[in-house]
């Protein structure tokens, strides 16, 4: 089978051999023309079938993203149900004394669960935990906004280790 990475090659190789011939006769460079628009048409049927392939797959990873989506809305509002359940559940074995009930298909008990922090207000504490308790806070690494950094070398501004480059990317439609 011939890849389209051969062709490009065996085209490459023709143009970079005609540089080399100055003293072709004019059937000659007719034929060179000829194999030339002969490679280039096969370039372009290689590239046209795997342009239609991009296009296949790239509808196929749309139609998964979008039963991703379908399925993740679906689950949470399965895990939604699930927490109001067990919510209703523990109000009401509560509210007759139960801690445990033991059925043939389910068993259902309530558990004391370890101790965990409750902060009902961050921005109101966080000052208070500056002053008093700094080791209680984290901070986190800065991050670059690339955005920013762009407007700035747009702007002129010069930043070390950073720079404009435009690449290029290929377009199926």
């Amino acid at each position: 089978m011939v890849t389209l990475f051969y062709i490009a090659e065996n085209y490459r190789a023709l143009f970079d051999a005609f540089d080399d011939c100055d003293d072709l006769t004019d059937e000659q460079i007719e034929a060179y023309f000829d194999t030339l628009e002969g490679i280039e048409g096969e370039f372009a049927e290689k590239a046209e079938n795997i342009a239609c392939f991009i296009k296949e797959l790239t509808v196929e990873a749309d139609a998964m993203d979008a039963e991703a989506k379908a399925l993740t809305a679906r689950a949470k509002v399965k895990k939604n149900l699930i927490a109001r359940l067990k919510a209703m559940l523990l109000d009401n074995m509560q509210a007759c004394g139960l801690k445990k009930i033991d059925r043939p298909r389910a068993r259902i008990s309530l558990r004391n669960n370890a101790e965990s922090v409750s902060i009902p207000n961050d921005a109101a504490l966080i000052p208070w935990l500056i002053e008093h308790a700094e080791d209680c806070l984290t901070y986190r690494d800065p991050e670059i906004s690339r955005s920013k950094v762009k407007a700035a070398l747009q702007d002129g501004r010069e930043i070390p280790g950073a720079s404009l480059v435009r690449t290029v990317s290929v377009i199926i439609k």
